[in-house]
């Protein structure tokens, strides 16, 4: 299915993206916003397979826009949002969206998945949402206060996304037919 496959590319881009440093000033080649864009205009296309694809515009968009400020920002050498209680502050507030993202991404991959028929690959993307959502949140939480266990969730919390990204890349290759012999076939 073409959506889910621009998805999976986009996640790609979110969780290995580029960045060149020199002195203060950054450049990032793959920008997150650009992920979270591609996200955003393929998950409008699977909305009539699930509710949860309705509302990932909401966090999408809130992630985009920290991730347009900190490209700004790293463009122009500002390496934070100022204070540091400002800048832990937005960490904390992205988090909470990245996580109510996952969310509703991996839910409603289950409905696409239970909708064709797939319920086997449906659960695998749910029996992913504590371990994506804890590695994150344990890693944000830990970042500022003890960077060893951050590290530690965040390697955690990689491995994950790759499992996530492998799930995601075979399903979407899978064969998208109604299970029901009256229906038509779905061309996506």
């Amino acid at each position: 299915m073409e959506p889910l496959r621009k998805i999976f590319w986009a996640f790609i881009l979110l969780f290995f993206t580029l960045t060149l440093s020199n002195g203060a000033a950054k450049i990032v080649i793959l920008p997150a916003f650009v992920g979270y864009l591609i996200i955003l205009s393929n998950t409008k296309k699977l909305n009539e397979f699930t509710k949860y694809f309705s509302s990932i515009h909401k966090p999408i968009i809130v992630l985009s826009f920290f991730s347009v400020i900190g490209f700004i920002g790293s463009l122009m050498g500002i390496a934070n949002f100022g204070a540091p209680v400002i800048t832990i502050l937005v960490l904390f507030i992205s988090a909470g969206f990245y996580i109510w993202m996952i969310y509703l991404m991996l839910f409603g991959l289950n409905d696409i998945a239970k909708a064709f028929g797939f319920d086997f690959e449906g659960n695998q993307f749910i029996a992913l949402y504590p371990f994506l959502a804890g590695f994150y949140l344990v890693s944000v939480i830990t970042v500022v206060f003890m960077p060893v266990i951050a590290l530690i969730a965040s390697l955690a919390e990689l491995v994950v996304h790759i499992v996530f990204l492998v799930r995601l890349a075979r399903f979407s290759n899978l064969n998208f037919v109604y299970p029901s012999k009256t229906e038509a076939p779905v061309s996506l």
